[in-house]
């Protein structure tokens, strides 16, 4: 679900409307609980329902949030000094060389940015593709 209001809702529209044409989507399997209780919470249960399935069916692999892939997801972000949730998405983004998008620019953008990671990232205003 994209909010209108948001700043860069057209360039998040603009990169989720060519999902299946031009890119897939690798997601650690927490972004369907991210999701759901977001929409729950703003919105209602029955649309946190619907926005959960349609993202799935977008979804090309979901990385399983087991104890081995937690545990390395933890030590990355800890390399990164990024929060917990979002080291389960770069650590994704490392263990299968693709790319990160995210609206979050100081606390996750920058702070991978820094180090200079393995995997191109980008603010989804500044996605070159």
């Amino acid at each position: 679900m994209i909010k209108g209001s948001e700043i860069y809702s057209v360039h998040c529209g603009n990169i989720i409307s060519r999902v299946g044409t031009d890119f897939v989507l690798i997601e650690p399997a927490i972004l369907l609980a991210e999701v759901s209780n977001a929409v729950g919470r703003n919105i209602d249960l029955k649309t946190a329902r619907q926005e959960a399935d349609t993202l799935k069916s977008m979804i090309a692999v979901f990385m399983p949030c087991n104890d081995e892939f937690c545990l390395r997801s933890g030590l990355t972000g800890a390399e990164y000094d990024i929060f917990s949730a979002d080291s389960l998405y770069l650590q994704t983004a490392i263990d299968y060389h693709t790319i990160i998008v995210s609206l979050d620019e100081e606390d996750f953008v920058n702070k991978i940015r820094i180090k200079k990671p393995p995997i191109e990232i980008y603010h989804v205003r500044d996605f070159p593709y």
